[in-house]
């Protein structure tokens, strides 16, 4: 039993090595799109004191669990001479963490979360067999799971905490199975229950273990420590998520929203409802370990059930009524599933024992004599779990390369000469402090809003020996119709990247265009220099920029949103007068349109009562060229208005509400009145 136990201690120790390991070559970059619907409302709990989510698609308690660890982080940050406020926290998602050390208690403490489910595991397939050995056995192969291991550490996930909180619910119901008592009946597994479910509303079927428990083991007044279980599991429930009643309509708006998404699915992410999804979920959660352990899987099950079937029961239907549940849904997300991998690990730990015992059954039976029989069982099975399980896995978990922005920035320190003017595409998403504290200075430059001829413009004017760091752009998203739409832009912008002659490059994945920022992974960038002859830089164009904060409404305000310029309205326009010399010109905007039902929105542009034509209407931001020519120098408003086609009339007689953005505005002299060349 000691043996076990510090072979399991050693395991976890070596884990968490491990995953606290994975963490350090990311930071302080975030790898999960939905990890800032945790860290943010948290963020806000200590810098603004607004302990409202105001976002409840997730329950709030790993919110308030994440903030406590802030705060930790932030003592420590202090500590340091870091941060002299609670407003120093900073961002706490994309594009990078600004105070690395406030978010890393957090880290730690959701890799302690998913090793406390292992341990739970462990200490729950130990009480069903009486098996010293799976005390060990159940981490080590748990630890072998790729998606148990890649969720545990690559962001702050809602399903690592639930997991912890399932397994340990289904511990102390195990251990508590013959205890009739209030307290071990009702009180606790209420506590437990509450918290497993405002942590994930899917977890709420914890509560048929702690049924099952009252069914088998109850004692006097079942009925009445029923009662007592679900009043104290809906009390921790609203303790831990308030604002369900203390915001009520935002609660069930957000929990209607999720259910949708579960019931009508996600691009990418879904699966046929019923047989084909519980067939595909299977198959996911088997092929993490391998086709080859399922024998020892049935083989574990089958024992567990003969030798315990009730305490089998018990273990099991939360698990099962969970996978269940959800391939009845049509989104499917593995994460969702992350509580039966321990309990496959499980499956199969006792499966390897079982094989064992039986082994050494049958050649005990045998007139065989020898000193190799002893260790011929372990032998064996030791031969077959290495054969079956994915054992390398460990080694290529440690091999983790360090995100390749870290990597570029260690290089520039070391190579790129003292006070260096760097300038960064903003989809980046790269931290560049340590250089600017080198002294290097430093510009950013969104290049998906740019035109190829103003970006090269724009990269010609920073200087001869400017740094670019320049991504390797594409057009990744989930949904193909938005891959397929942005693609001429990613191909567009790399063109203009071999113009640069590249010192060093990175990374391996393509930035997409679709995003503001990098959400995962190394991206692929060129740190280079633009080499141009004197001839070139003069035959670039230079654009002129048309403000959108010059432009005014009738209310003399301009509509600004996020660093759109919004067009409400049905008949709404904006204007700012500008002058223009006779010539040829060219009005470049970026800008997106909508459409709801069938009926779109765009915008129109004028000048001088003149129409220059109009957007046209797309989802996402796209460039709109219109060319025009003025016989004369011409000083007029340049109005930006909406054109509603197919708008319905409310009773009132005015138009429904329907709205366009722009982005920019950028004017190209193209020449002198007549044919020619753009320059």
């Amino acid at each position: 039993m000691a043996v076990a136990v510090a072979l399991e201690v050693l395991i976890l120790c070596l884990v968490l090595v491990l995953r606290l390991h994975a963490i350090a070559a990311a930071m302080p970059y975030p790898i999960h799109i939905d990890e800032p619907l945790l860290t943010e409302p948290a963020g806000r709990v200590l810098t603004d004191g607004d302990w409202n989510p105001h976002f409840f698609m997730y329950p709030s308690l790993p919110v308030y669990v994440t903030a406590g660890a802030f705060g930790a982080g932030y003592l420590s940050a202090a500590s340091h001479g870091e941060v002299q406020s609670t407003r120093d926290i900073g961002r706490v998602g994309y594009p990078y963490y600004r105070q690395p050390r406030v978010v890393w208690p957090a880290k730690i403490l959701f890799v302690l979360f998913s090793l406390t489910a292992a341990a739970c595991a462990a200490w729950v397939a130990y009480r069903l067999t009486g098996e010293p050995a799976l005390l060990a056995l159940v981490p080590a192969i748990l630890a072998l799971s790729s998606a148990h291991h890649t969720m545990a550490w690559s962001y702050l996930n809602v399903n690592v905490m639930g997991d912890a909180l399932v397994w340990g619910t289904l511990a102390f119901v195990l251990a508590r199975l013959d205890d009739p008592s209030w307290y071990a009946k009702s009180i606790v597994p209420g506590l437990l229950l509450g918290a497993t479910t405002a942590t994930k509303y899917n977890f709420a079927s914890i509560a048929l273990p702690a049924l099952l428990a009252l069914a088998f083991r109850g004692g006097s007044a079942r009925w009445s420590k029923a009662l007592v279980l679900v009043a104290v599991a809906a009390a921790t429930f609203v303790a831990a998520v308030p604002y369900a009643v203390l915001d009520t309509p935002a609660f069930l708006t957000d929990l209607g929203k999720i259910m949708g998404i579960y019931q009508d699915g996600f691009v990418n992410n879904e699966a046929e409802p019923g047989l084909p999804h519980l067939l595909l979920n299977l198959r996911k959660l088997v092929v993490d370990q391998g086709w080859l352990t399922l024998p020892f899987a049935f083989a574990g099950l089958w024992s567990l059930i003969r030798r315990q079937p009730r305490r089998t029961a018990l273990v099991t239907v939360f698990p099962l009524a969970l996978l269940a549940h959800m391939s009845l849904q049509k989104a499917h997300f593995v994460r969702n599933l992350l509580s039966l991998f321990p309990l496959y690990a499980l499956l199969v730990a006792t499966g390897l024992i079982v094989a064992y015992r039986a082994l050494g059954h049958w050649l005990a039976a045998r007139p065989l004599t020898g000193p190799w029989l002893r260790f011929a069982p372990v032998a064996v099975v030791t031969l077959a779990a290495l054969v079956t399980l994915p054992v390398t896995r460990p080694l290529a978990a440690w091999s983790v390369t360090l995100d390749s922005r870290k990597v570029a920035v260690s290089w520039m320190l070391d190579h790129l000469p003292p006070r260096s003017t760097l300038l960064s595409a903003e989809e980046l998403s790269i931290d560049l402090r340590p250089l600017a504290k080198a002294g290097h200075k430093i510009r950013r430059l969104k290049f998906r809003d740019e035109t190829p001829s103003s970006l090269l413009s724009r990269l010609a004017d920073a200087g001869e020996g400017v740094v670019v760091l320049y991504p390797v752009f594409g057009a990744g998203h989930w949904d193909e119709a938005v891959r397929a739409v942005n693609r001429p832009l990613a191909e567009e912008l790399n063109r203009l990247r071999n113009r640069l002659r590249p010192l060093a490059e990175f990374g391996d994945g393509p930035v997409s265009v679709v995003f503001h920022h990098v959400l995962a992974g190394s991206p692929q960038f060129v740190v280079g220099r633009l080499d141009l002859s004197a001839d070139e830089r003069a035959g670039i164009a230079h654009p002129r920029a048309v403000p959108l904060e010059s432009f005014t409404a009738s209310d003399g305000g301009a509509q600004l949103a996020e660093g759109d310029l919004a067009v409400f309205g049905a008949e709404a326009a904006r204007s700012t007068p500008i002058e223009l010399a006779a010539g040829r010109w060219r009005l470049v905007a970026l800008a997106r349109g909508t459409e709801v039902r069938g009926k779109t929105a765009r915008l129109r542009f004028t000048f001088g009562g003149r129409v220059l034509g109009t957007t046209q209407t797309r989802l996402h931001l796209r460039e709109e060229i219109l060319d025009f020519e003025l016989a004369e120098d011409t000083e007029a408003p340049l109005e930006v208005s909406l054109v509603n086609d197919r708008a319905e009339r409310r009773p009132d007689g005015s138009f429904e509400d329907r709205n366009a953005y722009l982005r920019s505005i950028q004017l190209f002299s193209l020449g002198p009145p007549g044919p020619g060349t753009d320059r």
